[in-house]
């Protein structure tokens, strides 16, 4: 598809080829459990994008929530700005990204 817009698709891989990658590094075992470990957001101003032809990803700012393994504590990283957060606080931002691990067993 990338192929087609003329750009470089060395690194590109396509969705059935996704697929089957994730499910065969799930073995077969279709109840796998994940958990959330980063969360990146984009915060934007309120003018940003009522002009119609600016990009809103463009201006604002960018936010990523990540977990500390060992302590299972969250913190917020916003440029060089680092602050503990709680766990619920994660859902309440419109997610661009969500990272997660799989549980083993």
């Amino acid at each position: 598809m990338m192929a087609g817009f003329g750009k470089d698709t060395q690194h590109v891989v396509e969705k059935e080829e996704l697929v089957k990658m994730c499910l065969g590094g799930a073995k077969g075992n279709l109840n796998s459990v994940y958990d959330l470990v980063s969360n990146v957001c984009h915060d934007n101003p309120a003018e940003v994008g009522k002009e119609g032809d600016r990009n809103v990803l463009e201006e604002g700012s960018y936010r990523a929530q990540v977990e500390h393994g060992p302590s299972k504590q969250w913190f917020e990283i916003r440029e060089l700005d680092v602050k503990d957060v709680l766990p619920e606080q994660i859902i309440l931002c419109e997610s661009l990204i969500l990272i997660f691990r799989r549980k083993t067993n």
